[in-house]
This record gives structure tokens, C-alpha cells and sequence, in this order.
């Protein structure tokens, strides 16, 4: 287990504001670099928003969360974030799926 992991989670089941900077400052350039090679396709500010949830669904689950393995604290964070990226970008398929259909249906007819 990471000590800097183990005090983040123990400061942020405290409430404590210092535990919300740690998680910000360990996690944010990770997620990011991980962001822009796995999910390309978002833009920039959408990745960014996804980081910001990250770190807010982190912080309002951290009540649930207990130390299983080594790795466990990052892993739970890195999957938060692949989950919310992997529904962000299903959202963006519907909607272009449906614009494409809205498209189709609004083209003129032949006569």
C-alpha cells in the first residue's frame, strides 16, 4: 500500500480539504496522460470535466472504499475515471447517432 494512498483516503474519510489537494495533486497529471492515449477521441474539455467528476465521485464514495491490495486506492480511482470516459463517450455516440438519423430525415425529398 501507498502511504501517500493511505493518507489520502484517511484524510478524506476525516472530511479534511488536505485530503481532497492530495488526491488532486497526486492524481491529476496520471489521469490526464492516461486520458489522452486511451480515450483520444474526447476533446480536451471533456477530458478535463471527466477528471474533475473523477475526483468528486471519489470524494463522495470514499465511505465504501477499503484497502484490498496494494494498488487498490489507485486502481479504484483509475476505474472511476475509465468508467466515466467509457460513458461519455457512449453518450456522444448516441447523439451523434441521433443527428444522423435527424439529418437523414430532414433531407429533401425528390418530387
Amino acid at each position: 500500500m501507498d502511504v501517500q494512498d493511505s493518507l489520502i483516503v484517511d484524510e478524506l474519510k476525516r472530511d479534511s480539504t488536505i485530503g481532497a489537494r492530495l488526491l488532486v495533486e497526486k492524481y491529476q497529471d496520471w489521469l490526464y496522460i492516461w486520458g489522452k492515449k486511451q480515450y483520444e477521441s474526447l476533446s480536451l474539455q471533456d477530458l478535463l470535466e471527466i477528471i474533475d467528476d473523477t475526483f468528486i465521485r471519489v470524494i463522495e464514495k470514499i465511505a465504501l472504499f477499503q484497502f484490498r491490495t496494494e494498488k487498490g486506492f489507485k486502481n479504484w480511482v483509475f476505474t472511476i475515471f475509465s468508467r466515466l470516459c467509457i460513458d461519455r463517450l457512449r453518450k456522444e455516440e448516441k447523439i451523434a447517432d441521433y443527428m444522423q438519423i435527424q439529418s437523414l430525415d430532414s433531407e429533401p425529398t425528390e418530387n
